[in-house]
């Protein structure tokens, strides 16, 4: 039995509200985090503009590999799992480069 379409809309529509409204929620934390971690001003703009870059420079190949998954909802929760352990992993850095 086949997931009809419209389950997937809504799917597809609340797991893009629940990624984009975390990152929402988090991001204007991150530059008190990394003060607080003891980071400079050069160190937070490097991290945050690094972040961003990789970002865009990533998103079209996973774009593109999407159309070849059979499962891409199944790679989406994956995703979701290892964007919530990395941030995790990112709030037990405590050096410029653990970050």
């Amino acid at each position: 039995m086949t997931p009809s379409p419209q389950r997937d809309l809504q799917f597809t529509r609340l797991y893009y509200a629940a990624f984009f409204g975390g990152t929402a929620f988090i991001s204007p934390f991150l530059y008190l985090f990394f003060i607080q971690q003891g980071l400079n001003g050069v160190q937070v703009g490097w991290t945050l503009s690094l972040a961003a870059t990789v970002t865009l420079l990533a998103a079209p190949f996973w774009a593109n590999r999407n159309t070849s998954w059979r499962n891409p909802r199944g790679a989406l929760q994956i995703f979701l799992i290892l964007t919530a352990l990395t941030l995790l992993w990112l709030s037990q850095q405590t050096m410029f480069w653990g970050i």
